[in-house]
C-alpha cells in the first residue's frame, strides 16, 4: 500500500513495522544513513517470502491441533464420567479363583467392594492389598472382565508348622503368620514351642521368621526334629532323643545343620545339647 502525504512517500508493511519514511528518519545522521537507498534497491527473494508464509501456516496449524486436542480431552473426560455414572460397567459379579482354605465369601468381604461400583474408577491395586490381609492369602491379583465381572485370583499360604494355643492349635506359614486355629492336632507339621504370645489369625508370631527353618532342614535332620523352640532369645531344634540343637540366629542354617549332624555322628553318652551358633566351632555337653 502506497501513501503520499506532503510529497513524502511511505510504504506500509504487512507485518505492521515502520514505514520507509520512518526508517529513513531513524537512519538519518548515522553511519548508515546513506544505506537507505541501497535497502530500497534490494529485491526480496520470493523463496524467503514463501518460507515465511510456510512457517506462519505451520504455527497456525499447530495451534489448531492443540485446541482440537484440548476439546477432545474434555469431551472424553465428560464421556467417561457419564458412562461411569450410568452403571454400564458396574462390578456386579465378583469371581474368586484359587481359594481352598479361605472361602470365596471371606475373600469378597476382604475385598471391600460394595454397591456395584464402576470398574472404570475401581482401584484394583487397593482391592488386592485388602484381600492380602485375609489370613490365608499370600498374594492377590485383581483384574476386570468386561462388562461387569471383577476377578480376584489368590495364592494361599501353605502351613508348615503349628503352635499349641489354649487348647487349640494355630497353623503357621513360613514367615510365622497365623493362618487359622484348629481343634485337632495337625499331622505332618513341625511343632513350635516357646512362643510367649500367639496372635489371632492374620497376625505374625514374634520371631516368626524362624519358622522357615523347618523348610530348610535336610531330610535326615527333619526326621529327628520334634519341635522348634523359640524360647531363650535364640532358636533351637528339639530332637526325639532329647538333645537340643542350639542354632543361635537363623543365618547359615545349612552349615549349622551340617555341623550338628557331624557332632551327632560321634557317640557321647549323656549329651543334652549341641551348640552350633558358630558352625565352624560346635560345642556339646
Amino acid at each position: 500500500m502506497t501513501d503520499v502525504r506532503d510529497g513524502t512517500a511511505s510504504v506500509g508493511m504487512r507485518d505492521g513495522t515502520a514505514s520507509v519514511g520512518m526508517r529513513d528518519d531513524m537512519l538519518a545522521g548515522t553511519a548508515y544513513g546513506d544505506m537507505a537507498a541501497l535497502f530500497d534497491a534490494m529485491p526480496v527473494d520470493p523463496r524467503f517470502v514463501a518460507r515465511r508464509d510456510h512457517v506462519e501456516q505451520a504455527i497456525r496449524n499447530q495451534r489448531g491441533r492443540r485446541a482440537a486436542l484440548a476439546v477432545l480431552a474434555t469431551f472424553m473426560a465428560v464421556l467417561v464420567g457419564l458412562v461411569a455414572a450410568s452403571g454400564l460397567f458396574a462390578a456386579r459379579v465378583i469371581e474368586v479363583r484359587g481359594a481352598r482354605n479361605a472361602t470365596a465369601d471371606e475373600v469378597r468381604r476382604a475385598a471391600g467392594v460394595h454397591g456395584a461400583p464402576s470398574m472404570l474408577r475401581l482401584d484394583t491395586a487397593a482391592v488386592a492389598r485388602r484381600v492380602e490381609r485375609e489370613p490365608w492369602v499370600a498374594d492377590a491379583e485383581v483384574s476386570v472382565s468386561w462388562p461387569n465381572t471383577l476377578v480376584i485370583h489368590i495364592t494361599e499360604w501353605e502351613p508348615i508348622a503349628y503352635v499349641p494355643d489354649r487348647g487349640h492349635f494355630a497353623l503357621l506359614a513360613s514367615n510365622g503368620r497365623v493362618l487359622d486355629n484348629v481343634v485337632r492336632r495337625p499331622t505332618g507339621l513341625m511343632k513350635v514351642v516357646g512362643a510367649s504370645v500367639v496372635p489371632r489369625p492374620g497376625g505374625t508370631l514374634a520371631a516368626g521368621t524362624a519358622v522357615d527353618i523347618g523348610s530348610r532342614l535336610t531330610a535326615q535332620m527333619r526326621r529327628q526334629v520334634i519341635a522348634l523352640d523359640l524360647a531363650g532369645g535364640g532358636v533351637a531344634l528339639r530332637l526325639a532323643n532329647g538333645i537340643a540343637i542350639r542354632l543361635g540366629d537363623t543365618t547359615a542354617i545349612t552349615a549349622k545343620v551340617g555341623a550338628a549332624l557331624g557332632v551327632l555322628a560321634v557317640d557321647q553318652p549323656g549329651r543334652r545339647y549341641i551348640d552350633v551358633s558358630v558352625p565352624s566351632a560346635p560345642v556339646s555337653g
